[in-house]
């Protein structure tokens, strides 16, 4: 706008001598009176011809003039134009270029920070991974722990096991809280890379806006100011790039001290699970070894009392006759007989506790994260499967709440006897090879077919 002002001014300028003058010129045509004669006349028109083409070659001199007056003008207008426009060029490719060399930087921060956040978030996966590995064990333990409660109270005390599985409860649950602390540390970098990418990603943008307004002013040929915004700072941007590097490395020094980390914590954890398997494994094969010999014992101490009773029969019946000699020796057995038949029911007590501590650690051997971890309904709150190799103690029809092989009401009286029962047990006689006891004895089909199932097993 204003070089079209500047030039109309020129214009006006070189006009106005050569406007004067035909002005002058007019005034004279205009001065001329009428011919007087013919010579006059034809001098008139000749004189009128002559200034005419007079006045027309000064009118294209004038216009010429003006034409290259009204050129150089403008050239000059160009001319300076471009030299506005060179230095609004060199001032803006100088910008530019900063603007330029701080992306390139920020662009390659912005790759370490993706690589830092590869290597930030594998350690996050890594520690989560062997912190549900954890919580799986420990439910595992604690599913054992809650099975082993269930034993007998001749059965529940603290043994070499439990110890061991609260030592491995106790271990797992400070790994998961060093696990959880690591997952933080870990989260906490990435929330801080993430927010550094993202302030770097802000910053190329502000830049590369700024680049596009600095650019488009070059083509005004003016010299104009550079764009300028508060969202763009140089010791800012450095200071979110030195940063996100420092950042950065703590991302991949966790990578790898997650790595050292999780391997430590991995093999503490088998290492303490191997002992709670190898002793539970002794612990099982303790009961069963008990268990088998409990068993010997019970179907001895059943001969040993059907012999005795055999026997004490006959010398009664002596007695009876006359034979006073062997009433100290029928008071003696009587003695010996119940405190062999007082023995026989602990044991008998003993042996039920064994099996179902038996059955519970077996148990205990096989629980997994699965059945630990498959809720109440499903496995804590599930009754024991009664095992098979545990003896059929038989229910209330059989056996009284004192464990002596007779129903309520009956006495335990060696000399009274089923005569069903001893045609059954003179049958389980001719299969065994040795005399087995009567009920009156204490001891109950079901109990004596379940110690000698076991003595036969083993």
């Amino acid at each position: 706008m204003s070089m079209d002002m500047e030039l109309d001014n020129l214009v006006k300028d070189s006009q106005e001598p050569s406007r004067r003058k035909r002005v002058d010129e007019m005034a004279l045509t205009t001065r001329s009176s009428a011919p007087r004669n013919q010579h006059e006349w034809h001098s008139t028109t000749k004189a009128d011809v002559l200034r005419l083409e007079s006045l027309t070659r000064h009118v294209f001199d004038q216009v010429n003039q003006n034409t290259a007056a009204e050129e150089g003008a403008r050239r000059a207008m160009q001319e300076h134009a471009e030299k506005l426009k060179k230095k609004q060029r060199v001032k803006v490719n100088k910008r530019v270029k900063v603007h330029q060399e701080a992306i390139r930087t920020t662009y390659t921060c912005m790759k370490e920070i993706e690589h830092a956040m590869v290597q930030v978030e594998g350690a996050l996966g890594r520690l989560t991974a062997e912190r549900y590995a954890r919580f799986a064990q420990s439910k595992v333990t604690e599913h054992r722990m809650e099975l082993r409660e269930k034993r007998p109270q001749q059965e529940l005390y603290r043994d070499g096991v439990q110890r061991l599985l609260e030592k491995e409860l106790e271990a797992l649950n400070v790994s998961r809280k060093e696990l959880l602390n690591e997952e933080a540390e870990s989260k906490r970098l990435l929330e801080e890379l993430q927010r550094d990418w993202a302030d770097l990603a802000k910053d190329i943008g502000n830049r590369r806006l700024a680049m596009r307004h600095d650019l488009l002013t070059i083509a005004s040929g003016e010299d104009q100011e550079l764009y300028v915004s508060d969202d763009i700072s140089a010791a800012r941007s450095n200071e979110i790039v030195e940063n996100a590097y420092r950042i950065s490395a703590d991302g991949v020094m966790i990578m790898n001290a997650s790595e050292g980390f999780v391997k430590r914590i991995k093999g503490e954890a088998k290492a303490l699970n191997k002992q709670v398997e190898e002793c539970l494994r002794l612990h099982t094969k303790e009961l069963a070894g008990m268990k088998t010999t409990l068993g010997q014992r019970i179907v001895e101490s059943e001969q040993a009392i059907d012999k005795a009773g055999t026997q004490m029969r006959h010398m009664e019946q002596r007695a009876e006759m006359g034979d006073n000699t062997l009433k100290e020796n029928i008071a003696l057995l009587k003695a010996l007989l119940r405190d062999l038949h007082v023995n026989k029911q602990n044991s008998v007590q003993d042996l039920r506790n064994k099996s179902i501590a038996l059955d519970i650690d077996n148990s205990c051997r096989k629980v997994t994260a699965q059945v630990a971890s498959s809720g109440p309904k499903d496995a804590t709150n599930k009754k024991l499967a009664p095992s098979q190799s545990a003896p059929a103690l038989g229910g209330a029809s059989k056996m009284s709440s004192t464990g002596n092989g007779f129903p309520p009401g009956q006495s335990g009286n060696p000399q009274q006897g089923d005569v069903e029962q001893r045609k059954s047990f003179a049958n389980f006689k001719g299969h065994n090879g040795s005399s087995p006891s009567s009920p009156s004895a204490g001891g109950s089909n079901p109990l004596k077919a379940g110690a000698m199932g076991v003595v036969k097993g083993h």
